[in-house]
């Protein structure tokens, strides 16, 4: 027994008070009043259409002009069918008339508004249908809002087709009830119907109470102001407040349009927007249910009657029509878990319920053709026929079954649409081209075809089940694998728990059922090759825990795990010639980036040893002049610097790739550092004719850092704007404290670095392909820098515009101990 709250409670007692009220109302359906002749709106006077008994219709004639009706002056056909209901049948109402100028009076009796039973049965047996899908609705789904919303919507849709217009009963407190709640059920519905729209299948951005505000303030009004007009038309028998009720009420017909059309657009987007296919099917039910009840709704009866006064069919056609609604919901319900509703779906309680609604459906639809080949009052007279005869049918229904079931088992033991399945999911597998692809299509497939609450498929990924796709209800994310379970993956075609199949043979273990259980599932079929290698399995979860899956449905599921089986080792054998082809172009792309990269550094080191020993031969002479002397020593001081530094590079790339690069920290002055490391390549600056600024503040900005790292990191990007800098040779280094972190920017106005390369800047030996001509250097500089940034628990950053120079960014945290 489910446990549920108070407000759940009321609402099911809300619920049944609107069932109650619907049907309480029935007599004055059948007492219903109206004239025994038709009006057509004449422009300035109703006009007297069709006449239905000349003998009730006193001196009346066809085309005569009505001017006063029950001694009222009338206007509009609503008019007449609002003075009818405060009538009787058989009572005499006074008429008067214009013919050819000339003014007469007569009276007329009124007759029955419904001459036969045909809307009432047929609004009735909608009514009930509808309010019984609600009532389904929050019994599975009143812990979710949208439940509970949906709810509403299906309630007062059904008060809506059952709590139509009847006879004004005199002295009864059903006067005042019945149409406020008619009115609060038809003129809020809709909007509740809006409001469900909006919040499924997700909420949208806009706050719950924002929508909601929106949606009912104006219903309400609308609501209010139709309420108190009819009435107060009621209690005064007045035309002028009845009017007034009409006005509102066409402005709330051009609402409900506003309504209904937002409606079918939130579920459109949503169709349209949906990530899956199992929520485009619910949505596709419901969008097609809500077209095919609403259009005809409003094209065929609103419309019509709002622009013209009159109906272009009649009323009882419209609602046939609304049985799509719960027939469509029921579907999306039932056979695609709508609205993550927790439902347990019994297959016996399911096929009664169907069959009635069918059998119910068929019986309306003949007694409905036959009215209207023999009019109306033949309705109630082939009611009885065929109550009795479908009452006969469902008595021999029990003996249908028997004889279908030993036809069944006898001529047509394997099911022919299972083996067209199997064909149509086989040619669907061999499509598929990744194993996430393969792994969802097995598990859309098997849970298309077998009537499972939840259908998930696991794959095994070091040596347990982790899964890999499903449909339906959730399911477990990893499943356990116990020595015995595993060896019955190997062994067994398929692992149930007793009583989950309803035929036994060989391959079916059922050893394995505690494990299953803890699993959740009933039945588990491995997915494993003809060779015993295990790839997953398939764990089935039934409806109902009454429900039992028969040799077919097993024997589909199992050939489907076979096929899924061999595509995988089909793919897997694509991917391991894939892999190899891949690690051959990678062992040749290695041998060429090491034989380039010792290319690299063999001309790196040459030219400053060249120039050292040519430098240091020239020392050698007598007679050189100290000047000189001194010059040719600043020189072969600025290449040993140089080449120490591609040394050092060369070293920290190597501790960093075998892990043992170290570093200590403390706490140190950025500005020091900067200044420090700048004056350090004061000879390469000077050699290649570069003009820097220094702008550090007067300040200490301290952070905790490596100095020797942080002064490489300094070099290596100073070092490379002297490279890459063909053009205007100047660089500015900036230092300074921004949101919490000490900044250390180096500008120039170089070559820059093309957008196809900035993303990969910082990679190992790569060069940016724009840049042609011969560049210094052996490619590990801004690795480095990148390395450094990252262990200091920094940032660097580029910007740069080809042709127009880089400006790199180092940003520290600073040391506030």
């Amino acid at each position: 027994m489910k446990k549920f709250t108070f407000r759940i409670w009321l609402y099911f007692a809300i619920d049944c008070s609107i069932l109650a009220v619907s049907l309480l109302h029935i007599p004055s359906l059948l007492q219903r009043a109206t004239t025994p002749f038709g009006v057509v709106d004449g422009g300035d006077r109703l006009t007297v259409g069709q006449i239905s008994d000349a003998a009730l219709s006193g001196a009346l004639c066809e085309g005569d002009k009505l001017v006063r009706f029950r001694d009222h002056f009338v206007r509009t056909p609503e008019e007449m069918e609002f003075l009818g209901d405060l009538a009787s049948i058989g009572e005499k109402a006074p008429v008067e008339y214009q013919r050819r100028g000339e003014t007469g009076s007569c009276f007329v009796t009124l007759v029955p508004y419904y001459p036969s039973l045909r809307f009432i049965v047929i609004s009735l047996f909608a009514g009930i249908a509808i309010w019984g899908i609600g009532i389904y609705i929050l019994w599975n789904g009143w812990h979710e809002l949208v439940g509970r919303v949906l709810h509403w919507v299906m309630v007062f849709f059904a008060a809506d087709v059952m709590l139509t217009w009847g006879a004004v009963l005199p002295n009864t407190v059903e006067t005042v009830y019945r149409p406020v709640i008619f009115l609060f059920s038809y003129e809020v519905g809709v909007p509740v119907f809006f409001f469900f729209t909006a919040l499924y299948p997700r909420r949208k951005h806009t706050s719950v109470l924002l929508i909601a505000a929106a949606t009912f303030v104006p219903a309400a009004l609308l609501c209010t102001a139709s309420s108190y007009f009819y009435l107060k038309a009621l209690s005064l028998s007045s035309i002028e407040h009845f009017d007034s009720f009409q006005s509102v009420y066409n402005i709330f017909h051009v609402a409900m349009i506003l309504y209904i059309g937002g409606g079918i657009v939130n579920i459109v987007h949503a169709y349209t927007t949906s990530e899956t296919s199992e929520d485009r099917l619910r949505l596709k039910w419901i969008l097609w249910g809500l077209i095919v009840a609403a259009v005809p709704f409003l094209a065929l009866y609103i419309l019509p009657q709002i622009f013209f006064s009159r109906y272009l069919i009649d009323e009882e056609f419209t609602t046939i029509f609304f049985l799509v609604v719960p027939f469509t919901f029921a579907v999306s319900f039932m056979k695609y878990r709508s609205f993550d509703i927790d439902v347990v779906i019994n297959r016996s309680v399911v096929y009664s319920v169907l069959t009635v609604f069918v059998a119910a459906s068929y019986v309306l639809t003949v007694l409905i053709l036959v009215s209207l080949i023999g009019g109306k009052e033949v309705f109630e007279h082939y009611l009885f026929v065929v109550g009795v005869s479908l009452l006969v049918a469902w008595l021999m229904n029990p003996l249908r079954k028997k004889v279908q079931q030993f036809i069944d088992e006898s001529l047509f033991a394997a099911r022919t649409n299972f083996r067209a399945a199997v064909m149509e999911m086989s040619e669907g597998l061999h499509a598929v081209i990744s194993t996430e692809e393969l792994f969802r299509k097995l598990a859309s497939s098997v849970w298309k075809i077998i009537p499972a609450e939840s259908v998930a498929v696991y794959g095994m990924d070091n040596g347990q089940l982790l899964l890999k796709a499903r449909s339906g209800m959730t399911a477990r994310e990893i499943m356990p694998l116990p020595d015995g379970f595993s060896a019955s993956l190997r062994t067994s075609r398929t692992m149930a728990k007793p009583g989950a199949l309803s035929f036994s043979g060989a391959g079916i273990n059922l050893s394995e059922s505690q494990c299953l259980a803890e699993m959740g599932y009933a039945v588990c079929v491995p997915i494993r090759t003809e060779g015993g290698e295990v790839y997953g399995a398939v764990g089935v979860r039934p409806r109902s825990p009454n429900d039992k899956f028969d040799e077919n449905e097993i024997g589909f599921v199992a050939t489907l795990c076979a096929q899924t089986a061999d595509t995988l080792d089909r793919m897997l054998l694509q991917e391991r010639l894939v892999l190899e082809r891949e690690a051959k172009k990678r062992s040749e792309e290695l041998n060429a980036l090491k034989s380039e990269f010792v290319s690299y550094v063999s001309h790196e080191f040459r030219t400053p040893l060249t120039s050292i020993n040519m430098l240091v031969g020239l020392l050698r002479r007598r007679g050189l002049r100290r000047a000189k002397a001194a010059r040719y020593l600043d020189v072969i001081h600025g290449e040993a610097e140089r080449l120490g530094r591609m040394v050092t590079n060369l070293l920290d790339s190597a501790r960093i790739e075998n892990g043992i690069k170290e570093y200590t920290f403390c706490g140190i002055d950025l500005c020091a550092v900067v200044k420090k490391n700048v004056d350090a390549m004061k000879y390469q600056f000077k050699a290649n004719k570069f003009s820097v600024s220094v702008h550090v503040p007067n300040k200490k900005l301290t952070i905790r850092a490596d100095a020797d790292a942080v002064g490489e990191a300094i070099v290596n990007l100073l070092t490379n704007a002297v490279k890459y800098s063909s053009g205007k040779r100047t660089i500015l280094v900036e230092v300074r404290k921004q949101k919490g972190r000490a900044l250390c920017r180096i500008t120039d106005r170089g070559d820059g670095i093309s957008k196809e390369a900035l993303p990969r800047v910082f990679e190992k030996f790569y060069r940016d392909p724009a840049h042609s001509g011969p560049v210094q250097g052996i490619g590990l500089g801004l690795s480095l820098v990148k390395h450094i940034m990252d262990v200091h628990r920094g940032e660097v950053s580029v910007q740069s515009e080809l042709g127009k120079g880089s400006v790199f960014t180092l940003s520290f945290p600073l040391d506030h101990s």
